[in-house]
């Protein structure tokens, strides 16, 4: 069992997990996570200890300034780093933005438990009822058929004239293809 005095305050909760704010603890799990080969593979590489550290701050940053960010997804029984899932800005100048997108990313020994679809349910939720969203998008490389299955069991949908090649690869990358998906605020 965890310490909650030590564990730093969740911004949202389901059933099995917490969502809060990245921490400078969290940076091992999130560094092994992120030069993880399998886990990066529908980016152009895995990520080294130092620009982890640089994510972590940014993510703070924009927590503070939007009220939102990439939020540290931690098992609730036992407060392990699983991850991350949140509320992003569209970094690169594209047809749909600008834009806020959910994203997720997790730890191997945690796929396929439905974690991603669980606290991104929460998270869309949280875009629209707390930061007042009107859209939320997602996106990933067209062969990542385990992210596009999350994001249509969250009830977002794609649009064929949406799908665009990621501006920050080269067009010949196998990577650059990408599907985008959307959902609006109910009602």
């Amino acid at each position: 069992m965890y310490d909650m005095e030590k564990t730093p305050k969740p911004i949202i909760e389901t059933q099995r997990l917490m969502l809060r704010c990245l921490t400078d603890d969290d940076l091992p799990a999130f560094a092994l996570m992120n030069s993880d080969p399998e886990v990066m593979t529908y980016f152009p590489s895995t990520v080294d200890e130092q620009t982890t550290m640089s994510m972590i701050r940014s993510e703070q940053d924009n927590y503070r300034q939007e009220g939102y960010c990439l939020f540290a997804c931690v098992l609730k029984e036992t407060a392990e780093f699983i991850g991350f899932v949140g509320l992003h800005k569209v970094g690169f100048e594209i047809h749909f933005a600008p834009a806020v997108e959910v994203g997720w990313r997790l730890v191997k020994a945690h796929w396929n438990q439905g974690y991603a679809t669980e606290a991104a349910l929460v998270v869309i939720d949280f875009g629209f009822s707390e930061i007042g969203l009107q859209e939320i998008v997602s996106f990933t490389a067209r062969q990542n058929k385990a992210s596009i299955r999350v994001m249509e069991k969250c009830g977002l949908t794609r649009s064929f004239d949406d799908d665009f090649l990621h501006p920050n690869l080269k067009r010949t990358d196998h990577l650059a293809p990408h599907v985008l998906y959307r959902v609006v605020v109910p009602g």
